[in-house]
């Protein structure tokens, strides 16, 4: 069985795409790079991998490598993402593709001309819920869809204090210049499930602001923050729909994503802290929503154990773009399109107009 090499680059988050590569039948991980060798050593001796990397540039050289997954933080991403792509290989780069628009429509130009596959990671699109609750708006269960709301709150505190990330990620993470804070890290999702649900957006208003300039980490460490941590985005759809789109941070160790769909015929909720799996329904004769079961046929296949099943539904949809030549998606074009959103939502907040898009590089 032909299998498609990967080098991770990034092992904060990318634990995770490390863990998920190596569950996958047909993709093997045989490298990783870091941003010092002993780390990039150390790194592939804990994961089993063969192979560690300092830098990136050398990585490159390595002709065993058939694609790279990119994960590391973003202010990086969009650099690293067209070397890739320059070297003749495959990319796939968590969101966002760059820390400004015109960094994303480079990449996206560099990457539609490249004839390579390449995948952005924003696979929330692909939870068993999620893909539920479009099938259920594309079959008309709730008639036309006027209305949505999609909304998330967290505790920053909890979230600077989570032993699983990067020992470097709160540096950059509390950066704006960076590309740190949750517009960025939380937005991406939250937009491109709109997206994909709705179609194409005319025009966006919004608000964004840092509510919490200091955070203190559960180990007492303070970090200055600069960084987005609130943002409200209304949405006007070329469809008609008028959608919010809000993330706000939280005093206590909370987290919790909503999405509330209202339709002419009825409505879907999607909320708890069971939010990839807890799904609600509420048609013309109910009086209150009902609770409804997500079908097995939107569950990934013999998912193993202790995996995310948006993010191995991404992979496997990657790796059978590669070795196979089937459609990728979601693809760069989908992360430039996120972007633009973010960007619309950070113009409005700053200038206090209302945003038509699409944006060129010089709006205003």
């Amino acid at each position: 069985m032909k299998q498609l090499r990967v080098a991770i680059v990034g092992t904060g988050m990318g634990k995770n795409h490390i863990r998920t590569f190596q569950a996958h039948q047909r993709a093997s991980v045989v490298a990783v790079c870091l941003t010092s060798q002993s780390r990039a050593d150390a790194s592939a001796k804990e994961f089993g991998v063969a192979r560690g990397y300092g830098d990136y540039e050398r990585m490159l050289d390595d002709d065993r490598i058939d694609a790279v997954c990119i994960t590391a933080h973003p202010g990086a991403h969009a650099e690293l993402s067209a070397a890739v792509l320059r070297s003749g290989r495959h990319v796939m780069c968590t969101k966002p593709l760059g820390v400004d628009l015109d960094e994303a429509r480079d990449l996206l130009d560099l990457a539609s001309s490249s004839g390579l596959v390449h995948a952005i990671d924003q696979n929330n699109r692909f939870v068993p819920v999620t893909r539920f609750a479009k099938s259920l708006i594309d079959a008309g269960t709730i008639g036309t869809p006027l209305f949505a709301s999609s909304s998330m709150f967290l505790s920053p505190a909890q979230y600077f204090s989570n032993p699983e990330a990067s020992p470097n990620k709160n540096s950059w993470f509390s950066s704006h210049e960076r590309g740190g804070g949750f517009l960025f890290a939380d937005a991406a999702h939250q937009f491109d499930r709109l997206l994909w649900y709705f179609g194409a957006v005319r025009s966006v208003t919004g608000s964004t602001r840092t509510a919490m300039p200091e955070v203190t980490a559960d180990d007492g460490t303070v970090y200055d923050c600069d960084a987005v941590d609130s943002y409200v985005g209304l949405f006007e759809f070329e469809n008609g729909m008028t959608v919010t789109s809000t993330f706000a941070p939280a005093g206590w160790p909370g987290n919790e994503r909503r999405l509330e769909i209202h339709g002419d015929e009825g409505s879907i909720l999607i909320a708890g802290p069971r939010w990839d799996r807890d799904i609600k329904l509420a048609t013309k004769n109910d009086t209150e929503y009902r609770e409804i079961e997500v079908p097995d046929e939107f569950q990934p296949s013999e998912l193993p154990e202790g995996l995310s099943p948006g993010l191995f539904m991404l992979v496997d949809r990657f790796v059978d773009a590669v070795l196979d030549g089937s459609p990728m998606s979601p693809t760069f074009e989908d992360g430039f399109r996120t972007q633009e959103l973010i960007e619309a939502v950070s113009r409005a907040s700053a200038t206090g107009m209302r945003q038509v898009l699409p944006l060129g590089p010089d709006a205003n």
